[in-house]
């Protein structure tokens, strides 16, 4: 594509850490590709936080719970927005953003317009709230030209549940959100830093080492982890457990299961980091018990750096784990399986090194970055050379 006809994408989500963590390298390559590229999302505490990437910012604040009013404004400033910018690709994600965005889409007459399934947040609701989203994500597919969805087993209930079109829908490669960069930044050859994490928390150099990366919150299945773990503490002496992100006020977790985990002197709240690769080097296996996903991330990061990882039998994870190869799946809600998995992994620490050396193996043989943006580039250009649908 010349410099004189590229074509404008415009992603749009809800708050600036979605393409913080999820886009990194993507939006690069796709300027590479000829695509001028917008981002659409809540304004930041920064004036501009891509002001090194090459991208055009456009904050508009977009509300992540049901708000009718907010989001007819929302609705509005984007179409104001579109007049002025006149976009040739609309792509958007998460269920707010992406209803609130394909709207505005739809409304203006947009060329091509995408929606990413990142997976369905009313599989965990009940009653009002749940047939609330699942309305949204049937519209926002409805509108859609194309719907991408990154992995093949949410793709299989969109399609059941009536929410997409298997004619509209397509999973890029073998799934998940950007792939995983298992070459350099999640490598455990290059990343070295475990010895010294271990040091800063106070972690015994042969201790074994369980870890969870991610948003503490109730759906992450913290509860189950935490009951797991008061058994596995008690057989296990030289056990503990790292903790890495930050407990979060939406779908918290109860006081008194973080407390039993805060008092706990081999449990290590690190906090939430940008860069997760060397808590992964601290541990000796990953643990992911959550109730629902789209495709996660942390277990394919946590493969790339040679973990054995221990996740829920769930739409996603199942994606993301080969069961007896680079992990464990264990029955979600169920603290006992989830701690016999943990036992099996303690009692043989080789078979959890061979889990953790096929986990990277996985990892670097289906979800390099790069295919993943391939892929992508070229739906796009098909879908513009198409006009859409």
């Amino acid at each position: 594509m010349s410099s004189e006809t590229r074509p404008l994408l415009v992603h749009i989500v809800t708050v600036p850490e979605f393409f913080q963590s999820f886009f990194r390298g993507q939006l690069e390559f796709l300027d590479q590709q000829g695509f001028e590229v917008g981002l659409i999302c809540s304004p930041d505490k920064k004036s501009n936080p891509f002001s090194e990437w090459p991208v055009h910012y456009y904050p508009v604040s977009i509300e992540r719970k049901i708000s009718p009013l907010a989001d007819a404004v929302s609705i509005w400033k984007i179409l104001r927005l579109f007049q002025s910018i006149n976009p040739d690709i609309v792509h958007v994600h998460t269920s707010k953003a992406g209803l609130v965005g394909m709207v505005a889409a739809w409304i203006y007459g947009v060329r091509v317009r995408i929606f990413t399934i990142h997976g369905f947040r009313w599989v965990t609701k009940k009653g009002i709230s749940r047939l609330l989203i699942k309305a949204s994500n049937w519209l926002t597919c409805l509108l859609a030209d194309r719907v991408f969805c990154v992995s093949k087993s949410n793709l299989e209930l969109g399609v059941e549940q009536g929410i997409c079109r298997i004619d509209q829908a397509q999973v890029l490669c073998r799934g998940s959100i950007n792939g995983v960069d298992a070459e350099t930044r999640f490598n455990p050859g290059i990343v070295a830093d475990g010895l010294a994490v271990r040091e800063k928390f106070g972690i015994p150099k042969n201790a074994f080492v369980f870890g969870f990366v991610g948003r503490i919150v109730k759906d992450k299945g913290i509860a189950e982890l935490a009951k797991a773990w008061k058994k596995i503490r008690s057989d296990f002496p030289d056990a503990h457990l790292m903790m890495v992100g930050k407990a979060e006020a939406g779908d918290p977790v109860s006081g008194e299961t973080l407390d039993c985990l805060k008092n706990d002197n081999r449990v290590h709240f690190t906090g939430y980091s940008e860069n997760v690769a060397p808590y992964y080097s601290a541990m000796d296996a990953f643990v992911l018990p959550s109730y629902r996903e789209g495709f996660p991330v942390t277990p394919l990061e946590a493969s790339a750096m040679g973990l054995p990882v221990i996740a829920s039998r769930i739409r996603g994870c199942i994606d993301a784990v080969v069961e007896g190869q680079t992990g464990f799946l264990v029955e979600r809600g169920s603290s006992s399986e989830l701690e016999r998995a943990m036992r099996k992994l303690l009692k043989d620490r080789n078979a959890a090194k061979r889990m953790g050396e096929a986990g990277r193996e996985f990892v670097l043989q289906h979800f390099k970055p790069k295919p993943i943006w391939k892929e992508i580039s070229g739906e796009y250009k098909k879908l513009l050379m198409s006009g859409g649908f």
